[in-house]
Formats: C-alpha cells, sequence, structure tokens
C-alpha cells in the first residue's frame, strides 16, 4: 500500500531527535487503534498505536487531513500510557 502523506519539518526533527522509525508512523498513520478529531483545530487528526516492538507504548501521531498529501504535523510516544494487552 503507498501511503500519501508529508511530514512537515517539525515533524521529521521530531522524528530523528526521539529515534522513532518510519514504519511506526506508518502503521500508525495504516492502522490506528484510535482516531479523534481535535476539537478546536478540525482540520487535525489523531491517530494512535500501541506499539508493542516500544513496550505498548502509545505512538499519536497529529496530522492535518484537510491537505492533499495529509500531512503530519508531530507524533511522540505518550510516556504516561502503556496499552494493556
Amino acid at each position: 500500500m503507498s501511503l500519501d502523506y508529508e511530514l512537515i519539518k517539525h515533524a521529521k526533527n521530531v522524528m530523528r531527535e526521539r529515534n522513532i522509525p518510519l514504519n511506526y508512523l506508518e502503521q500508525t498513520i495504516s492502522y490506528p487503534d484510535y482516531t479523534y478529531q481535535d476539537e478546536t483545530y478540525l482540520e487535525l487528526e489523531y491517530r494512535i498505536k500501541s506499539i508493542k516492538e516500544y513496550d505498548k507504548r502509545l505512538l499519536r501521531v497529529i496530522i492535518n487531513v484537510s491537505t492533499k498529501p495529509m500531512r503530519i504535523v508531530t507524533l511522540f510516544f505518550d510516556i504516561r500510557v502503556r496499552r494493556k494487552i
């Protein structure tokens, strides 16, 4: 499957600084465990996935879905939460 997205500069920097592999990002975009829309900025969508290789931490990816291609705004592991699976 070919994903149509682009990373803004901030997202690229975050991936590099936090050593987040591209395949984690693409797994989260393609097969999120949870998805929800930002209540204030309706063009932003949160996609969240438990990454088993990363101690089941939740990867949060924030996407601007109103653009073509969709833009990855930022991503981060939620260090406070692990999925209980």
